[in-house]
């Protein structure tokens, strides 16, 4: 589908859609990177974010691990070696930080989901079940804000 919009009226130049899967975390000018997302995004159109909760132990101890440390622990995890360890900032990595950043730039949430995931602790045994219990848990109310994942979209208002 096209990205770019019709120039024959100024609202309809832009982009439709943009799309940011577990990059927030890495930004660390996160009110450039929003103004950049208003000012491209055509009237109408929204930008989907998957964004790691910071609101998580692993997001909180992942955040204050140096990088080497951090490498040794995703190594123990994975049972492997990655290839980089990028800078990390968590600098939006909650849903009310991220809802202040999009209206101060013009975009109003459209939809907001939850999710958690196993991660890398899928290699040890045992952990499904608590992972599964932890899953359920936190899907009871006030507690949803502790899921590991924010899905969320803004559209650019009129």
């Amino acid at each position: 589908f096209p990205i770019l919009g019709r120039r024959d009226k100024p609202s309809e130049i832009g982009v439709t859609a943009i799309l940011l899967i577990f990059v927030m975390e890495h930004i660390e000018l996160t009110e450039r990177l929003f103004q950049e997302i208003a000012r491209t995004l055509r009237t109408g159109g929204g930008v989907l974010l998957v964004v790691p909760n910071l609101l998580t132990g692993a997001s909180l101890a992942i955040r204050s691990l140096p990088p080497r440390a951090r490498q040794a622990v995703k190594r123990l995890l994975r049972g492997s070696d990655e290839v980089t360890d990028y800078p990390t900032f968590y600098r939006c990595n909650t849903v009310p930080a991220l809802d202040r950043l999009a209206a101060r730039f013009g975009l109003e949430r459209d939809r907001l989901e939850m999710r958690s995931g196993i991660g890398y602790f899928f290699r040890f045994p045992g952990f499904y079940a608590w992972h599964r219990f932890l899953d359920t848990v936190s899907s009871w109310g006030p507690l949803r804000r502790f899921k590991g994942f924010i899905f969320v979209t803004y559209r650019k208002a009129a």
